[in-house]
């Protein structure tokens, strides 16, 4: 029956591609599915890998229709004769290069996932990286000896090798993903949560822990991805946010068991990149436009996402700033104690705003979130009697309680009060501390609590006190 049987279908040719799934993502569409790229025949070597005209034009359809998904096989040219000294990898070419797309690589089927090696490579499906070293392809689906429907008779079938059958078996899946979101949330998700959590979600493959070049984030897994959907709120965070130029936001979350890791994936659909005319071979310009970090820190301890390196391209991922992917994943094993999540951005935001979606599993969430721009996290007082910290409150959908502030770890001597006291919707909150002219001089971590009659979240904050002379005395 296909991978959403119950689905309506529209089924095009490959002529005018662009203009017809812009025209359709306007009037709605979420998802399309492409079978289909250039003849690697006809593929120079300085367009293997390469940022190019089609890729272009996807990365624009997809961040002017930011609900529209695109779907695309990775290919079969691996083991075919093509780019020959790159033992199977920087294969991928044309629209399979953009960023904001979905790119499906082809492993045989798994009955039964207990490992990593339980995900068998094709000997066909096209490998990465792009030039710029990106994480492509993003995902793996089965695509070996896939049942079809041919076009022979109304009732025909046939098995069929390649990455064009992975790829809508994962597209079909995605869209069974939307639908669940939609049964649970009351609407869609934005592409780039749907994207975010095919990743966040994905099996671990390969012979090293993290993402690669062969099969991207791994495996995609159904129902790990539905389940973070329905936990959502208890299990789960799924958050679609915008950040502002020059601000970065900060929350602080506890994991829900040991056993558990603690796993967060920031994704962002980003403006189309420039495209570099010429013939260089392995042109390693970054495309990425609008560069957004995520880090997790406890205590003097920075967790940093996944990254790969593209001149060792069959070593193992790493942990580091990735300047290069418009989806960064973090993963803590063996989590214990208060983690503080970080999202903020490096340079110049085109439009001076970016959407990005976070999604966090493996923790105790707790529907209320408490938030603030990280720079006003840590505040100095310079022998001054008192100090103001600022704050952001995020209400679930369907929230009709009041929440209700607190501050605890006071010095000895000093006085909170909230600006409000209370709020019942989302909104912008400050807590003002005084009494600070006779505190001592040194560091006080404070917790910031919201506590409503069902939900609680809390955000950890630093107050730093110093003498009049910390910064020396003035020297005629």
């Amino acid at each position: 029956k296909g991978m959403a049987s119950q689905a309506n279908l529209k089924a095009y040719d490959w002529d005018n591609d662009v203009s017809e799934v812009i025209t359709a993502a306007a009037n709605g569409l979420l998802l399309s599915n492409h079978s289909y790229g250039y003849d690697p025949d006809s593929v120079p070597l300085s367009k293997w890998g390469r940022y190019d005209s089609d890729s272009k034009s996807y990365d624009n359809v997809m961040f002017n229709a930011p609900y529209y998904q695109f779907v695309n096989s990775a290919g079969n040219s691996r083991n075919a004769g093509y780019n020959e000294g790159k033992d199977g990898y920087d294969l991928l070419a044309g629209k399979s290069v953009c960023k904001n797309g979905i790119i499906v690589g082809a492993v045989n089927q798994v009955t039964n996932y207990t490992s990593p090696s339980s995900v068998t490579m094709s000997n066909f499906s096209s490998w990465g990286p792009t030039d710029d070293g990106r994480i492509k392809p993003d995902i793996c689906g089965k695509g070996v000896n896939v049942r079809s429907s041919t076009s022979n008779s109304d009732n025909s079938y046939s098995s069929y090798n390649g990455t064009s059958m992975s790829s809508p078996n994962v597209a079909g899946t995605l869209l069974l993903l939307q639908q669940h979101y939609k049964n649970v949330k009351g609407g869609f998700m934005r592409a780039a949560t749907l994207r975010g959590l095919a990743i966040h979600t994905a099996d671990e493959a390969g012979t090293d822990l993290g993402p690669d070049y062969r099969f991207g984030w791994g495996l995609l897994n159904a129902e790990k991805a539905a389940n973070v959907i329905t936990n959502e709120g208890t299990q789960s965070y799924i958050q679609e946010n915008i950040l502002q130029q020059g601000k970065s936001y900060s929350f602080d979350i506890q994991p829900l068991n040991a056993a558990q890791p603690i796993v967060a994936t920031i994704c962002w659909t980003d403006p189309a990149g420039q495209i570099v005319l010429g013939s260089v071979v392995d042109l390693a310009t970054p495309n990425l436009v609008n560069d957004l970090d995520i880090r997790i820190i406890k205590n003097n301890d920075t967790f940093f996402p996944w990254k790969l390196n593209p001149a060792e391209v069959d070593a193992a991922a790493t942990q580091g700033d990735n300047v290069v992917d418009n989806v960064e994943k973090i993963e803590i094993p063996n989590p214990s104690g208060n983690y503080t999540v970080t999202v903020s951005h490096k340079g110049e935001l085109r439009n001076a705003l970016q959407h990005y979606s976070l999604i966090i599993s493996g923790i105790a969430a707790r529907p209320m979130l408490l938030t603030s721009d990280s720079s006003l996290l840590n505040q100095n007082c310079f022998g001054t009697n008192e100090t103001t910290f600022t704050y952001q409150l995020k209400t679930p959908a369907g929230f009709s309680e009041t929440a209700a502030f607190e501050i605890v770890g006071l010095p000895s001597g000093a006085i909170a009060s909230n600006t409000p006291n209370t709020l019942s919707t989302s909104g912008n909150g400050a807590v003002t501390i005084t009494g600070l002219n006779t505190t001592p001089p040194g560091s006080y971590p404070l917790l910031l609590n919201a506590t409503s009659a069902t939900y609680n979240s809390g955000i950890s904050l630093t107050l730093v006190v110093q003498n009049t002379l910390a910064n020396g005395p003035i020297l005629n």
